[in-house]
């Protein structure tokens, strides 16, 4: 069943011990602060995406979260700019602490500098932690395959392609004619050293 990701904490408000729930979710989102207000980063997701938590009481107001989700993404790759897809999964851990005076869950730092999670609502979404923990994990570049040609340095052209425009430099509708005629690298510097 798709739904929005979410961990109902009532129950272990009232009386400590666990809550857990799992399922699946079509949107990974989270918003990031700019300096021209919020700007909504969505995770390009094929298919949903699988999640689980769990949140225990371990004192007081507070409760640990652990989490895991796991999707796979439509990346482009990093040489020709095709889609890739890429599975990926990626743990969620977090400190809650409930303040019933919260209306939206806020982040925040302990005295210890240990990042905390504020809620008064019970019922917590957690699709910004699920999408943030597996954006962490997206590399910083992706192939197509392990010896992508990436595109032509003229025309860009796919050189992956059938239709490539090249087999060799010299049939690139745009380097073709330079390829043709070899230049020399140092014919720019021929006068410089002229006598007077």
């Amino acid at each position: 069943m798709i739904e929005v990701p979410s961990l109902n904490l009532q129950k272990i408000l009232r009386g400590g011990g666990d809550a857990s729930n799992e399922g699946q979710t079509t949107v990974l989102e989270f918003t990031v602060p700019t300096p021209h207000g919020e700007e909504i980063t969505v995770l390009p997701l094929v298919g949903a995406a699988e999640w689980r938590a769990i949140a225990s009481h371990v004192g007081a107001n507070e409760y640990w979260l652990a989490g895991r989700v796991r999707a796979t993404l439509m990346l482009e790759c990093g040489r020709c700019l095709d889609p890739v897809e890429q599975t990926l999964e990626a743990q969620v851990e977090s400190l809650l602490r409930f303040d019933a005076s919260i209306k939206v869950p806020t982040r925040t730092l302990t005295e210890d500098d240990e990042e905390v999670i504020l809620f008064g609502d019970p019922n917590i979404d957690l699709t910004a932690l699920l999408a943030e923990a597996l954006s962490l994990e997206i590399p910083t570049t992706v192939r197509c395959r392990h010896n992508c040609k990436g595109l032509c340095s003229a025309c860009g052209a796919n050189l992956n392609g059938v239709e490539a425009c090249v087999k060799s430099l010299v049939e690139c509708p745009v380097f073709g004619e330079k390829a043709k005629k070899p230049s020399n690298p140092f014919a720019a510097l021929k006068d410089l050293f002229k006598d007077e």
